[in-house]
């Protein structure tokens, strides 16, 4: 079973020293995903759905803001609360169980365009990787488009072994496996 471990909202600094508020998706975040969409190119778009959107699917927006806690994490990065300028949806991430509880879970993440590059990925991921470690998860997959270079990088850089995927050569099979009996995976420096 996954949980909220981390109930407080946490405010991280990015490399470059913008802080930024990362919390779990709630239901009433569904205006946000649709402020991320519209923020989105075509090629952000096609790495993370596989295709090209004209609009976000309400039925997707419900399905993505009102998920199953018991087999499913989303986490969201925000502006830090009382910023100046509307409330947006920088990235969004989601790890998710087929079932519960289960060892193997697929993580999914966007980033907004222009906040691309900034660490934003980086920290929602490794949010993602901390709280499947404390779930006992040992088998994370993602399905990578194979042009999106740096979904690639970054999930290398946290241990992900590629490989194309036999059902589909534009698609990379990243994976991280961990035995049984090993303790929790490092990870980069934990979220403050």
């Amino acid at each position: 079973m996954l949980t909220q471990a981390d109930p407080d909202d946490r405010v991280i600094a990015l490399p470059d020293g913008t802080q930024i508020h990362v919390r779990p998706v709630v239901p009433q975040d569904a205006p946000l995903f649709h402020a991320n969409f519209a923020h989105a190119t075509e090629d952000d778009l096609r790495n993370r759905f596989f295709e090209s959107l004209p609009a976000l699917p309400d039925e997707l927006v419900e399905r993505l803001s009102n998920y199953d806690h018991t087999r499913e994490l989303a986490l969201v990065a925000l502006p830090l609360p009382g910023a100046d300028g509307p409330l947006d949806a920088y990235g969004i991430a989601r790890l998710a169980m087929e079932s519960a509880p289960s060892k193997e879970a697929e993580l999914a993440l966007i980033v907004r365009h222009d906040w691309q590059r900034r660490g934003v990925g980086r920290v929602l991921t490794q949010a993602l990787l901390a709280e499947a470690d404390r779930a006992g998860v040992r088998d994370i997959w993602a399905l990578v488009w194979r042009n999106n270079r740096p979904m690639l990088t970054l999930l290398s850089g946290f241990g992900f072994q590629l490989m194309v995927d036999p059902s589909d050569p534009m698609v990379i099979m990243a994976r991280r496996r961990r035995p049984a009996e090993d303790g929790p995976l490092a990870t980069p420096q934990p979220l403050r």
